[in-house]
């Protein structure tokens, strides 16, 4: 598993065992695997340090929409094509948005491990938010947001936020935004914040 992810590029070993590396590449992306003789399943997850915490107070929910819209499609893939990689050869795949970073994982037996790492990789690295999908993807996480508000649960949590956290601390928000901020985000936008943080030395590659 180190081999495929760090092949072709010079790297230093900060930690090693005989089950877990931790692997720094010159240009600070950190893989971290490990080694899990028990099971056939391989599990990859990638995380960038952008989250909700970090949305523009004219725009909340901008983190959460850009990873909405990397399934959407990349350039090698159209959204249908990746629905199909997932259903006919992954166990799980998907994304989630965290308040200090967002996590895009995938699950596989073994033997599809390469297959895995190509379809979550392009995901990461190259989408190209299509203008065709923007106004769909709104609509979805807007009816996101109608359901949270609706869900006693999140509403315990967010109640909670507000007592530990001040009222201008970031780490109070959803990390959905409202209906009114989504709106108001465009491709330029999601453009432009995808390729200022989802870089090398913002992201970990865990993998077990």
């Amino acid at each position: 598993m180190q081999n495929y992810m760090v092949q072709g590029r010079k790297r230093r070993f900060m930690m090693a065992s005989d089950s877990l590396r931790e692997t720094i590449r010159e240009d600070g992306l950190r893989i971290i695997t490990k080694r899990l003789p028990c099971t056939k399943r391989v599990r990859v997850a990638v995380e960038v340090g952008i989250g909700s915490a970090y949305d523009p107070p004219e725009h909340k929910g901008l983190w959460h929409f850009v990873e909405h819209m990397a399934f959407a499609g990349t350039k090698l893939r159209q959204s249908v094509d990746i629905n199909i990689a997932t259903s006919h050869s992954l166990l799980n795949f998907g994304a989630y948005t965290a308040k200090l970073g967002i996590t895009y994982f995938g699950e596989a037996v073994y033997t599809r491990f390469h297959e895995l790492c190509d379809l979550l990789f392009d995901v990461y690295l190259h989408p190209i938010f299509p203008k065709d999908k923007i106004k769909k993807e709104k609509e979805i996480i807007c009816n996101e947001i109608v359901e949270h508000e609706n869900n006693d649960r999140h509403n315990a949590y967010f109640a909670l936020c507000n007592l530990l956290w001040r009222k201008n601390n970031p780490l109070r928000s959803f990390s959905a935004g409202t209906p009114r901020s989504v709106k108001r985000i465009n491709r330029r936008i999601l453009f432009n914040a995808f390729t200022k943080w989802y870089v090398p030395s913002n992201t970990i590659v865990i993998g077990t």
